[in-house]
Formats: structure tokens, C-alpha cells, sequence
């Protein structure tokens, strides 16, 4: 009889955090339709971004980070459209992303990284092609010859894959907010590291 009560509080248990989890899936999804509605007026841009910050902020609270990355994605997405040097901010933000999160978030977000570099190279090349590029120990990655963007494009892309256990570890399903907009489940491999 004590199995028996045992099991029903274990099932009952189970079934409140399944309900929480599903509570707080649902608070983002409301929160990322809102997002939505402002980006789809033009003009208010700045206040979805302002909302991305705050969902940010607090998925990296709640450690749901695939939030998180859903949220550096909308932000670099604003970003780029509001701000002066979008580039510049857009690679700082990523950088700073970098060093916070934990893996498998922050392997994600060095594939942003080596993506970053590799379209900013693709937007620039017919221009850099004929540089020589500044010294190797500049920051300002503008000025940079076309082998040092595919260079850095290419470290970026290893250090993803650098951590192969945790990816190997991190079901795609746990990411699957990032993975669909429209609520439907895309065919996935079984882990991040495929």
C-alpha cells in the first residue's frame, strides 16, 4: 500500500512540473508574439528590442537557454536594424553572450559568432580583397585582410565543436525553440554535436 501512495505522489509530482514547465513555455510563447506584433510595425522596433532584452534577461535567470539563444537572435535581428553600427554592436553582444553562457548555449552561440565573420567577409570581400590588413593584433575587424576574416570566420567555427561530450549530451528537442517559429517540429537529428 505504501508503493502504491508512493508512486501516486511520484506521479503527481511529475505532473506539476510537467504543468510548470508547460506554464512557463507558454509565458514565452506570449511574450515572443508580442515581440512579433511590435517587429511587424517598422516603427516600433526599439520597443521589441527592449522586450527581447527583458526576455533575455530573464530566461538567463530561469536558465532556459533556448530562450536565451531565441532572444540573441531576435536582438541581433533588432539590432541590426536600429542601431548606428549595427555590426560593431551586434559582435559585442555575441562576445559578451560568449563568456556567460554555459555549453551547449555558448557552442551555439560561437556558430553565431563564425557566422557573423563569414557574412560579414561575404558582404565585404570585393572590397578587402586587394588589402593587406592592419597588424594581426587589431580589434577593429573592418580593417581586417579577407584571411583574417576567414580565419577568425573558421576559429569560431571550432571552438562550436570544441566541447564534443555536452553537444553530444544536448538533445535537439531541448532547443526546439529556436529550432520552429510556427510551433511545428521540424525533422531534428537526435543531439546538438549531429
Amino acid at each position: 500500500m505504501k508503493r502504491f501512495g508512493l508512486c501516486i505522489l511520484t506521479l503527481c509530482l511529475g505532473c506539476i512540473a510537467a504543468s510548470a514547465q508547460n506554464n512557463q513555455n507558454m509565458k514565452y510563447e506570449e511574450k515572443w508574439k508580442e515581440i512579433n506584433k511590435l517587429a511587424d510595425e517598422r516603427s516600433l522596433l526599439q520597443s521589441a528590442l527592449e522586450k527581447v532584452l527583458v526576455l533575455y534577461d530573464r530566461a538567463l535567470q530561469d536558465k532556459d537557454y533556448a530562450q536565451v539563444i531565441k532572444a540573441i537572435t531576435y536582438r541581433n535581428r533588432f539590432v541590426s536594424q536600429t542601431s548606428d553600427d549595427p555590426s560593431t554592436a551586434v559582435l559585442a553582444a555575441l562576445k559578451a553572450d560568449a563568456e556567460k553562457l554555459p555549453q551547449p548555449a555558448k557552442a551555439i552561440v560561437y556558430a553565431y559568432l563564425g557566422d557573423f565573420y563569414a557574412a560579414y567577409y561575404d558582404q565585404i570581400r570585393w572590397v578587402s580583397a586587394n588589402r593587406t590588413g592592419v597588424s594581426s593584433n587589431s580589434d577593429d575587424f573592418k580593417t581586417w585582410s579577407t584571411r583574417q576574416l576567414i580565419d577568425e570566420a573558421l576559429r569560431y567555427y571550432k571552438l562550436a565543436l570544441q566541447d564534443e561530450k555536452a553537444l553530444q549530451a544536448a538533445p535537439t528537442g531541448d532547443y526546439i525553440a529556436i529550432l520552429t517559429s510556427n510551433g511545428s517540429r521540424p525533422f531534428m537529428l537526435p543531439t546538438l554535436y549531429d
